[in-house]
């Protein structure tokens, strides 16, 4: 059934009432009568929904022998130019559209598909969890469509529908409105308020988070059985201007609630930032609540068609990957003469070489920081033409050396030769400044700065064999917890946080990794330092997004002039199980860089022979590289790190320039076995 959307709040429903029978009966006379002149071809059936001002009726073209919805709407409305420039699986296809007038007043016909399927809100009921995670993600995947040209704004079961073979299509777009990348302001309260973020109930600016914030009502819905807020929505509370939190979720899979309660973030800045991102949290969480396969039309009755989001493909195919692909571009999108997988022209903000770059959480900032002592911001909304964000943030007496956005992205770390890390909070869109009084300090050069998961903690290390961690909840008053980690015999170079945040692994120039315990940041515990590096100083740590992979890098010992990357099993600290054997760098090729995928398997390493590999680690026990190195520096490579939805991989190198990556599409090695 296609719905036929009532055009106001709910909340406004006392007023529609009271003409609501007049409405209906005038359309019902109309519709039959514009189609009769307009387009006789067609056929009109039963009445399959009707709203406040349209009216939905079964129909046939006789012509093509296709059944169709014909939708009428009193006045005028783009609803169908709107949905004629959308083409997705996941979204309701518009056929023709036209008007007719009446005397005074105005009818819009739109033909679209017909939905037989009825409604979510027919379905909800008796969905298992894995069918609504599934149809969380085809509702994501249409709106990450939709989101490039709109905002729908009314998000909610009447809305999800569904066709004959069960494929779940995003329909009724009578309330959109055009979204460009900016910020959308409205005069007016449209919506239906129990699925309505907070900005929407009071007229603010909305967002593609303002759908996700819908989206994720609905998710709750289906998995709970309640509304998360009731029919009222999250209405702030007049005595403190805020809203409320909502309910834990009960018996529902940990992983899952996380995914869903961050999209009712009262904020939109804290749910994700767009549909796509929604997706791929909400498929890692549910392969690892329900295993591969999960999403299987075998096993859910639903077909997704995600072909626009191969990541998600990657994610939840059943058996492993054989294929890694990102977003595709246009041809005019990369710089002509270099690799084809290089996203436009190399940035040139620094004057000497660049030592570390780092994404903002939602990827539309990028910061880059090196010898020159200054920090540039770049803004990433059309990655393949990226621009300065304001001047350079000067505060470092020498080379910055490393960088780290916390996880809400209010914070920016630096870190620097000059003995400190800064901390940098935003003043505006364009803008950052200091935000201590004091830089935080050690005895020797800091190399290396990690955010932990819930950017309460700042860990930082420094060449006088310390690691020392900050309360930052406060970045204006940042205060040491408890006493420095000791036990490296010489400069910890690398610093990485496990996913949930109990872990922090230290590599150092003593050619050890350390593994910490910081359940009780206050009380941090050695858990192993036996995990070594024959090959040389142990120069990048990285803990797999994914899975309780670790990954270790060093630069290779002069004497024996191999780098090597090594991946262990760290699920029990205690006792971490080496996967693979080392995975070598080509002659002197030091590897002092590393950065895992956040949405799949792949390793990134940046390597002193001026390039960057990639690697499959699904099967860390037979790492497989992926595709040639990326080729375009001209000097050592010093960084990488992957934007947040790992369809970029930004690097920075000693000729100063920082380079932007995509088009990770290669097939990967077969599988034996």
């Amino acid at each position: 059934m296609t719905g036929a959307n009532d055009h106001e709040a709910n909340w406004s429903n006392h007023y529609l009432l009271a003409n609501l029978e007049q409405r209906r009966g005038w359309l019902r006379s109309a519709i039959p009568a514009a189609v009769k002149a307009r387009r006789p071809e067609i056929a009109l059936g039963p009445e399959l929904g009707s709203g406040g001002y349209g009216l939905v009726l079964e129909a046939t073209q006789k012509q093509l022998n296709r059944r169709v919805a014909v939708k009428g709407i009193i006045g005028v409305t783009d609803e169908a130019q709107r949905l004629a420039e959308l083409n997705h699986p996941h979204v309701v296809q518009v056929y023709d559209s036209f008007s007719q007038i009446f005397g005074q007043h105005h009818l819009q016909v739109v033909v679209m598909e017909y939905l037989p399927g009825a409604t979510l809100n027919g379905r909800r009921e008796r969905l298992s969890p894995e069918q609504s995670c599934a149809v969380g993600l085809a509702a994501a995947a249409g709106l990450n469509h939709a989101h490039q040209r709109l905002l729908h704004r009314d998000i909610k079961p009447a809305n999800i529908m569904f066709a004959e073979d069960n494929t779940l299509k995003v329909g009724d777009f009578g309330l959109a409105k055009s979204y460009v990348g900016q910020a959308v302001h409205t005069d007016n309260v449209v919506g239906t308020q129990a699925y309505m973020a907070p900005e929407q109930i009071t007229a603010g600016k909305l967002t593609p988070a303002t759908d996700i914030y819908a989206l994720g009502v609905v998710l709750y819905q289906l998995l709970t059985g309640r509304l998360p807020f009731g029919p009222k929505g999250n209405i702030a509370r007049p005595e403190t201007g805020t809203g409320d939190q909502p309910p834990a979720m009960g018996t529902v899979d940990d992983r899952i609630a996380r995914v869903v309660l961050r999209t009712l973030a009262r904020r939109p800045g804290d749910r994700y930032s767009s549909a796509a991102e929604l997706a791929l949290a909400l498929a890692h969480a549910a392969t690892d609540a329900y295993g591969p396969g999960w999403a299987d039309k075998a096993r859910t009755g639903l077909p997704l068609h995600l072909t626009d989001l191969p990541e998600l493909i990657e994610i939840l195919r059943p058996t492993g990957p054989n294929v890694i692909r990102t977003p595709r571009l246009n041809r005019s999108d990369t710089s002509r003469g270099s690799d084809p997988r290089a996203l436009g022209a190399p940035l040139r903000g620094h004057e000497k070489p660049v030592h570390a770059v780092a994404f903002s959480p939602r990827g539309k900032i990028l910061a880059s920081a090196g010898a020159d002592q200054r920090i540039q911001l770049w803004d990433l909304t059309a990655p393949v033409s990226p621009r300065p964000l304001g001047g350079p943030l000067q505060g470092h007496d020498g080379t910055v050396l490393s960088l780290a956005f916390s996880p809400s992205g209010s914070i920016l770390a630096s870190a620097g030769a000059d003995r400190t890390v800064q901390l940098w909070r935003p003043t505006g869109p364009t803008a950052l400044r200091l935000s201590g009084r004091q830089p935080l300090a050690h005895a020797g050069q800091v190399s290396s700065v990690a955010f932990s998961p819930n950017g309460r903690i700042l860990a930082s290390g420094s060449r006088d064999t310390a690691i020392r961690l900050w309360d930052v909840t406060d970045p204006t008053a940042p205060r040491p917890v408890g006493e420095p980690l000791l036990g490296h015999q010489g400069s910890v170079c690398s610093l990485a946080f496990s996913r949930s945040g109990r872990i922090l692994a230290s590599g150092g120039a003593d050619q050890r990794i350390r593994l910490w315990d910081l359940t009780e940041p206050t009380n941090p515990q050695l858990i192993h330092d036996r995990l070594g590096n024959q090959f040389g100083q142990v120069d990048a740590v990285a803990f797999s997004r994914r899975r309780d992979t670790l990954a270790g890098a060093s630069a290779g010992a002069t004497r024996v002039g191999r780098a090597t990357v090594t991946l262990w099993d760290v699920a029990d600290p205690a006792d971490p199980r080496s996967l693979s054997q080392p995975m070598r760098g080509r002659g002197r090729a030091g590897v002092n860089a590393m950065a895992f995928s956040p949405v799949a398997e792949i390793l990134a390493a940046a390597a002193f022979d001026k390039v960057v590999r990639l690697w499959h680690t699904t099967n860390p026990a037979a790492p497989q590289p992926l595709g040639e190195p990326l080729r375009g520096h001209t000097d050592r490579v010093r960084s990488v790190a992957f934007g947040p939805q790992g369809d970029i991989l930004a690097s920075a190198g000693e000729d100063g320039t920082v380079r932007l990556w995509t088009r990770f599409t290669t097939t990967a090695p077969p599988r034996r076995g």
